[in-house]
């Protein structure tokens, strides 16, 4: 397991990175390219943590981690979503501090990463078969006898081998494990069969059973050495196993991380009226003029100096003053680099992507992603009710359109972007609804002449700048991506209004017209 250095200012690890640094403790990942981090598609990232075509890398962690046990993988499942969940809320929320990155994840193990893994180690405490049994016997083991965890693993695993088992070759590759050059798993179940082999002729009353414990204590050490290696820099060893045993004993898992890592980072609290300012309902410049004039006079404190470009990208983008809006933007996420300043970097993210698309949309699919990203590293898991279901010309109750990830972050940042206060007299710029209306108008004119044919038309065009949605998608789902770009100040748009009221089979006439090979399908999926 490896944790990111940095030289900027204390700031948490993401749930990616968290879960990257299980996998390499376990050894799972071969080569640093194999991390989810290194993944730019999010949707390539999530299908290799759950499986497509197969077991995913949660799957494979949970099978080393839990073995063949049911109940245990499904609570150590739940615990990884609680924690998922903690440090989304905690990424969420900024750290206004001067103090180093280094002491920023040194409060993230102690208050949030040692108490989930006791949590871990103590379930795993029912399950005497499991790796996770292994690893409290060996950090037990360690605290007994005032031993590192490597001896205390070298004791643990020559206990498996009767002492007339002869089996040179493996109590030799045992005595030569270094804590510097910790085996992974393709090499751990080399040794683990050439194991079996030596033991071919030695009696034992379950051969396989043996072989199992090995494996799961051989598993348990390497990747208790691994993390110890990592959290070096940290938190030392001692303290690190002293700290385990002592909350795997007092079933004491939470109190409260946020404000524990607040504390030991000497996170301070900026003005109230900067958040009352930004996210606050409606525009209010009485209120936004005397939050900028705060956030002038605090200019010169590095930890809250992002709040006033922030406050003057509010204004400009009030005031549809898009360049100087994007100038003061860049300044604030440029600051996320090196800080956490948490849903104000969301923010800023959202509404840099919205004027990117609103005024030189990126001509490649995502060229948008590093804006993506700080927008995911900085969000807050919400308990939305999304609904599973929107109308369309073949079913009232159709599936909800799969939107690829990236695209989902564009229209959310539209959203956001289109529902931001504008001073009085100010037009939102609907650019998107009229890239509909265009294409709708044109849609209802081809459907309306006799020979009901588009000439020269290209099915898989896209018609929304940035989005990769072609146009027959696009028209068939239009219910539920117009729930990303209408909002209560939207205008009037004639085509998208007859459209809307026009029948299923006259919605239908269209959708063949654009692509009758993609209406074909639907047609046979719908009945």
């Amino acid at each position: 397991m490896k944790m990111r250095q940095s030289n900027g200012f204390a700031r948490l690890p993401t749930y990616t990175e968290v879960f990257d640094g299980m996998a390499n403790g376990l050894g799972l990942v071969r080569n640093r390219e194999d991390n989810l981090i290194q993944l730019a598609q999010y949707d390539k990232r999530a299908d290799v943590y759950s499986g497509v075509r197969g077991p995913g890398l949660v799957e494979r962690l949970l099978s080393l981690f839990c073995g063949a046990n049911e109940l245990l993988q499904r609570q150590i499942r739940e615990t990884l979503t609680d924690l998922e969940q903690q440090i989304s809320e905690l990424r969420s929320e900024p750290l206004h501090t001067n103090a180093p990155y280094q002491q920023g994840l040194a409060a993230f193990l102690e208050h949030l990463i040692l108490p989930w893994s006791a949590q871990a180690l103590w379930l795993g405490s029912y399950f005497p078969t499991s790796t996770a049994w292994c690893v409290g016997a060996i950090i037990h083991d360690a605290a007994r006898s005032n031993s590192t965890v490597l001896e205390a693993w070298k004791r643990q695993i020559r206990a498996l081998l009767p002492p007339d088992m002869k089996v040179p070759e493996f109590r030799k590759t045992i005595s030569k494990a270094t804590s510097t050059s910790p085996r992974k798993i393709e090499g751990i179940e080399k040794d683990v069969l050439r194991l079996g082999d030596e033991i071919e002729n030695f009696h034992l009353a379950d051969k396989q059973a043996f072989l199992e414990r090995v494996r799961s204590t051989y598993i348990a050490g390497m990747a208790l050495t691994r993390c110890v290696l990592a959290a070096k820099p940290y938190i030392n060893e001692v303290q690190l196993i002293s700290t385990l045993v002592k909350l795997i004993a007092e079933d004491n898992y939470s109190t409260d991380p946020q404000v524990e890592i607040e504390a030991a980072v000497g996170h301070v609290e900026p003005p109230a009226i900067f958040f009352a300012a930004i996210f606050g309902e409606g525009w209010n410049e009485p209120l936004i003029d005397a939050a900028l004039c705060q956030a002038q006079e605090l200019s010169s404190v590095p930890e809250v100096a992002h709040y006033l470009p922030a406050l003057r990208a509010y204004k400009h983008i009030s005031h549809d003053e898009r360049g100087a809006a994007m100038k003061e933007l860049h300044l604030v996420v440029d600051a996320a680099s090196d800080r956490q300043i948490g849903q104000v970097a969301e923010w800023a993210a959202s509404m840099l992507i919205a004027l990117h698309l609103h005024t030189s949309p990126p001509k490649t699919h995502l060229a948008l992603n590093p804006l993506v990203r700080v927008r995911i590293d900085n969000l807050a898991q919400r308990l939305d009710i999304q609904a599973l279901t929107a109308p369309t010309p073949f079913a009232v109750h159709s599936a909800t359109p799969k939107i690829d990830t990236y695209d989902l972050h564009m229209l959310e940042s539209i959203k956001l972007f289109l529902s931001h206060p504008r001073a009085p007299g100010i037009q939102v710029p609907f650019l998107y609804l009229e890239r509909i209306e265009l294409l709708l108008q044109s849609l209802l004119e081809a459907v309306a002449t006799p020979s009901s044919r588009l000439v020269g038309w290209d099915s898989k065009k896209l018609v929304l700048p940035g989005i990769s949605v072609p146009t027959y998608e696009l028209v068939r789902d239009l219910a539920a991506y117009l729930d990303y770009l209408l909002t209560l100040s939207s205008p009037e748009m004639k085509s998208l209004n007859h459209y809307c009221w026009s029948t299923d089979a006259d919605k239908k006439r269209i959708l063949e017209l654009i692509d009758p090979a993609s209406f074909r399908r639907d047609v046979e999926r719908y009945g």
